[in-house]
Formats: structure tokens, C-alpha cells, sequence
């Protein structure tokens, strides 16, 4: 089981590797994929066994790289609710990963 602080180190580069993805594809035919495409690939795989909840999350917030605050009025609840369920989704990948 990781650390807590780990899983959110990951999904913080994920999120970037999702938001900079052009970039990523591009130099990766140059020097080789970096190891965040690697590190994307085994959350994904992980996440395709979450709850549709958790999934529509993850995808949300680091694949799409939405805020909380613009996730929480995309899909009409309040912004405590998604900090629960992102709180629930690490809880998840901390089981998982």
C-alpha cells in the first residue's frame, strides 16, 4: 500500500502529463516516452475497476484536467461533495496501486 502523499504526487503528474499530452507524444519520438506515460498507463488500468463515480472523477480532474470547483458545477454538486469523493478516489488507488 503507498503513502497517501505518494498517490497525489502521481495524480499531480498525471494531471500535468494529461494537460501537456501533444508535448509528451511529441519528444517522446525523439529521446523515448518518459516514464509519466508508463505511470499514466498503470493508474488507468487501476481505475478501470473503480466505481463509475470514481472513474468519472479521475477522468474529470486529472485526465481532463478540471479544476474541483469547475468539475463540481460541470456536473451540479456542491464542491464538498467532490473533495468527499476525491477523498474516497486516493482512498481507492491507495488500496490499489
Amino acid at each position: 500500500m503507498q503513502a497517501l502523499g505518494k498517490i497525489r504526487s502521481d495524480l499531480r503528474a498525471i494531471r500535468y502529463y494529461y494537460a501537456r499530452k501533444p508535448f509528451f507524444d511529441s519528444a517522446g519520438y525523439v529521446t523515448g516516452a518518459h516514464e509519466v506515460v508508463g505511470l499514466a498507463a498503470r493508474y488507468n488500468e487501476v481505475m478501470r475497476s473503480a466505481s463509475p463515480q470514481l472513474y468519472d472523477l479521475y477522468v474529470g480532474l486529472y485526465v481532463r484536467n478540471s479544476t474541483q470547483e469547475a468539475f463540481s458545477e460541470e456536473r451540479s454538486y456542491t464542491q464538498d461533495y467532490i473533495q468527499r469523493q476525491n477523498k474516497r478516489l486516493l482512498q481507492f488507488l491507495q488500496a490499489k496501486v
